[in-house]
């Protein structure tokens, strides 16, 4: 099977485990990350903290994972019955922790 081939099965097979989205792209080191750290530095992470760490990682995924050759995301919409008020609260706030519910649906269910 080739390269192609292969992406669009695994691309398929998200799809069929109900992932939204699915990218496939190389480990290698992010050309230009000034956009995150703009993003950082404006303040928009807000107290998640976590954003601020581990820049060099985000950076260049080879830190974080030794000999990766490929990342694969999966995107999923959890919360579809979003209702406007008139507070400003993000979505992923008004829900029950999305790391819970994505657990369902890890790369260990797609058995690639």
């Amino acid at each position: 099977m080739n390269k192609k081939e292969l992406t669009e099965k695994i691309k398929e097979y998200s799809k069929e485990k109900g992932f939204e989205l699915v990218g496939i792209t190389d480990s290698k080191k992010v050309e230009d990350i000034s956009f995150y750290n703009s993003w950082i530095e404006s303040g928009f992470a807000g107290d998640m903290d976590y954003l601020k760490r581990n820049i060099e990682k985000r950076e260049n995924p080879e830190l974080l994972f030794p000999n990766t050759k490929t990342i694969i995301c999966f995107g999923y919409n959890y919360f579809t019955d979003y209702k406007p008020t008139k507070l400003k609260v993000a979505k992923y706030a008004l829900n029950n922790d999305y790391h819970d519910f994505l657990k369902k649906k890890s790369l260990k269910s797609l058995n690639i």
